[in-house]
């Protein structure tokens, strides 16, 4: 995996309150970031998503250019104190926003969030899920993921899958992130108990949805995890993105083509 362990020390407490769960149709994707910028959110606030890229000038200088990924986005829930290193940050995303996100993860780009001045989002308080069992027709798959991608996620919760991969060989080539996994009940979770570890998450997945995340960890492809909205069950084809779109390839960062 290309994402670097950047936990210093995880927190040994809990994020204060519930939070919001993510509106039908959205995603709750949770973001680290730095702890300036999670300092002053709370739940309920709307913020602009954006990414920095590390752009060069035709002199080779240093070129940083921002990208809005999401213009408004709902805060889920906020964690100031995860680690020393990084905050957390739950913001309500579509699916496609959420590839975004998880190829500027991939990429090592910095996340940024700027709060908009408008009315608080009128969200549903999250509630406790209902316990988790592997139904007919599903396997128990279990994978690893970064430790943040399980802090807010509890047994009993659907969620979608965002897998990344080089789009052809080479150090230089694009990334592809799709939506590999949808609506995904996860029976159980581990955090990691330090920073050189990964966390684990179990999911209720079809035998074909576990071939996917079989071959998605022997090639090492980094995992974003997308909590659904309660009793939102419904499921669409969602186009995958490329990298040098918008956030420049992988080993070569350049300004983002737009």
């Amino acid at each position: 995996m290309r994402r670097l362990l950047l936990v210093a020390a995880l927190a040994s407490c809990s994020p204060a309150g519930p939070g919001y769960a993510p509106p039908a149709g959205k995603r709750g994707v949770t973001v680290p970031v730095a702890p300036g910028q999670a300092r002053y959110l709370q739940p309920g606030d709307t913020v602009e998503l954006v990414v920095l890229t590390d752009g060069t000038r035709p002199d080779g200088a240093p070129d940083p250019r921002s990208e809005s990924v999401a213009p408004d986005a709902e805060v889920l829930r906020v964690d100031a104190a995860w680690s020393k290193e990084n905050a957390l940050v739950q913001v309500a995303l579509t699916p496609a926003q959420a590839q975004w996100v998880a190829l500027a993860l991939d990429l090592e780009r910095k996340l940024l969030l700027h709060e908009l001045a408008r009315p608080r989002a009128a969200l549903s308080r999250a509630r406790a899920a209902s316990p988790a069992a592997l139904g007919p027709g599903r396997v128990g798959a279990a994978v690893v993921a970064h430790p943040d991608q399980v802090e807010f996620l509890s047994p009993g919760q659907r969620v979608d899958a965002v897998l990344t991969r080089a789009g052809a060989k080479g150090a230089k080539e694009e990334l592809v992130a799709r939506v590999a996994v949808q609506d995904a009940l996860v029976l159980g979770r581990d955090q990691a108990r330090s920073e050189e570890e990964w966390a684990s998450v179990q999911l209720a997945v079809t035998p074909e949805e576990a071939k996917v995340l079989a071959e998605a960890a022997g090639a090492e492809d980094p995992l974003l995890l997308l909590l659904r909205a309660p009793g939102d069950a419904a499921t669409a084809p969602v186009e995958p993105v490329r990298s040098d779109a918008r956030l420049g390839r992988s080993g070569e960062p350049q300004s983002p083509r737009l």
